[in-house]
Parts: structure tokens; C-alpha cells; sequence
């Protein structure tokens, strides 16, 4: 039963990253890993539980050429301090700011999530966990480092908050190469200066 549950994530997953990279491909948003194919095809291979032939959903994505930014944070061993963040910055937050324009939030904002081009563009991408917004959302994904003290604590919450809290704390990360928390507390300094703005 619990591999059910899983498999219905992943395929919950493969399903959201189709459906919003498709719709804020046909938007025209900058700075969004581009969806270049997605389906299914039964291959040859029998499953070994069953016997039937398994079926494979596959998505090709736009190739980002200069991997991961958390790569390339990691190689350089230090942030990219403020003048190089702020050319990044601008463009992830643009891109983000149209992405709850039309109403989607991203809900697993990170480096690891944001890929670069050869050019070193930045790319938006891993759209398993978004969603439309609400102001009262109760699905608690994420990544631990950069998730909100109001997911870590199992309320509802606002998707486009919740994007900006992550996303506070990846340009801090971007900038310092100072990793997110261990777990969002109102106790730590760290997150009362990003309240306190």
C-alpha cells in the first residue's frame, strides 16, 4: 500500500511539472526551464510483479548547459556577493513575480532549483509541487532548509508567502553561501531578520 501512496505522488508530480510548465510556456514567461516533449510509451520490459509491460512517462526539458546554481555556489566554495546576486536576483524574482501574476506558486523555490543556461540564465524549474494559490493551502512539501515556519508547524498557508520566505532565503544562500535552516524557528535570528524585513 505505501508503494501505491508513492507512486501516486510521483505520478501527481509528473503530472503538475506537464500542465504548468505548459501553461506558463504558452504565457511567454522568461527565465522558465522550457518543456520540449512529455508522454508515456510501454517498453518492452515485463514488470516483474505482474508480467505486464510497464508503462514509462517520460519530459524532455530544455538542456541547462551550467547545471544547477547550488553547483555552482558549491565549485566556487562562497557566495557570489551582492553585485553578482543582484544580476541573478532580478531575474528569478521577475520570473517568479509572473509566475503569482497568474496565479501559480511554486512551492519548492531553491537553489538546486534553479538551473543555468549556457549563457548562465537563470531557469525556474521543478514544477512537481506547485500549485494554484490559496490563502489557506494544507499540501506540506518542500525542502526543509527553505520551507516556512507556518509548513514546518502543519497550517494553512499562503503559496505566494511561502514562495517568498523560500526565496528569501535562497538569495541569502545565493549571496553568502550561508545554507538555509536546519528548521525554520522564530527562535533563530536568521528568521526574525527576515520578518523584520
Amino acid at each position: 500500500m505505501l508503494q501505491d501512496k508513492d507512486d501516486e505522488a510521483i505520478i501527481k508530480q509528473y503530472n503538475n511539472e506537464i500542465k504548468y510548465l505548459t501553461e506558463l510556456k504558452q504565457k511567454n514567461i522568461p527565465n522558465i526551464i522550457n518543456i520540449i516533449d512529455s508522454g508515456e510509451e510501454q517498453i518492452i520490459r515485463k514488470n516483474k510483479n505482474n508480467g505486464k509491460p510497464e508503462i514509462k512517462k517520460y519530459i524532455v526539458l530544455e538542456y541547462a548547459k551550467n547545471r544547477q546554481l547550488f553547483d555552482f555556489i558549491v565549485y566556487s566554495g562562497k557566495g557570489l556577493g551582492e553585485n553578482y546576486s543582484k544580476a541573478i536576483f532580478y531575474k528569478i524574482v521577475k520570473t517568479i513575480q509572473s509566475i503569482h501574476d497568474v496565479g501559480i506558486c511554486h512551492k519548492d523555490i531553491k537553489l538546486e532549483n534553479i538551473l543555468l543556461d549556457k549563457n548562465y540564465n537563470p531557469k525556474i524549474a521543478d514544477f512537481g509541487l506547485a500549485s494554484n494559490n490559496s490563502s489557506k493551502l494544507e499540501n506540506y512539501f518542500g525542502s526543509v532548509p527553505y520551507i516556512p515556519p507556518e509548513i514546518i508547524a502543519n497550517v494553512p498557508y499562503d503559496g505566494f508567502k511561502a514562495d517568498a520566505f523560500s526565496f528569501d532565503i535562497t538569495l541569502i544562500s545565493l549571496t553568502f553561501w550561508v545554507p538555509g535552516f536546519t528548521k525554520a524557528s522564530k527562535e533563530w535570528e536568521f528568521y526574525k531578520a527576515i520578518i523584520d524585513g
